[in-house]
């Protein structure tokens, strides 16, 4: 957090979580989700440390989820829509599946 001069609070709003949260992550009483775990890395992909703070391992997985979900193509502009696509790209089938039944619900009121 102090490489990115972030509060712990402000470091727990980009991580979509409670500042609590981050303190059990700190004290290495909780692990960071995947989501967070998302967030996290392109949190450090964005200030230049991903290869310092990320095992080769972590970011081969996520390069592997990036390949499968298209979310290095630039047609996807909203970086809603990229994290979405890449969090799906990772799960099982039937998570994908109830996402996009919840979707069509929403969209088109079905």
């Amino acid at each position: 957090m102090a490489r990115l001069l972030l509060t712990q609070k402000e470091f727990a709003e980009s991580c979509g979580v409670a500042q609590q949260t981050i303190s059990a992550w700190k004290a290495g009483a909780r692990q960071p989700g995947r989501m967070a775990q998302r967030r996290l890395l392109l949190m450090a992909k964005g200030a230049g440390l991903a290869e310092e703070l990320f095992p080769a391992d972590a970011l081969a997985h996520w390069r592997q989820v990036e390949a499968r979900s298209g979310y290095s193509r630039r047609d996807i502009d909203d970086p809603v829509l990229r994290e979405i696509n890449l969090l799906l790209a990772d799960g099982p089938t039937d998570l994908r599946q109830e996402v996009l039944a919840f979707v069509r619900f929403r969209v088109l009121g079905a």
